[in-house]
């Protein structure tokens, strides 16, 4: 299994209204060399969607923590449907399922 390119990832904009948005990963140094990890077309819902993607490793960071507070503070008696659904779409977006 391989992982994810790390975060932090930003959306930079190029060209034309038409174009596309970058998805680059925003700690590299010198940025304007890093390559671009997705490019999502301006059309439609372009911009939203290029945000949402932008914020997959902070999301995913986030969740692996609500997950495990939630599990250890409430339910380590029993694991609760949210438990099992956050640890099913975590697991999904590492590639494990």
């Amino acid at each position: 299994m391989t992982t994810h390119t790390p975060g932090p990832w930003s959306v930079v904009t190029r060209g034309a209204a038409f174009s596309s948005h970058e998805i680059r990963q925003t700690n590299r140094r010198p940025a304007a060399f890093a390559f671009p990890l997705a490019y999502v077309m301006k059309l439609n819902e372009g911009d939203a969607n290029a945000r949402l993607i932008a914020a997959a490793p902070d999301l995913l960071h986030t969740l692996k923590t609500l997950a495990l507070r939630i599990h250890t503070d409430l339910c380590a008696a029993e694991c609760c449907d949210e438990c099992v659904e956050a640890t099913r779409e975590i697991a999904r977006a590492e590639g494990r399922q």
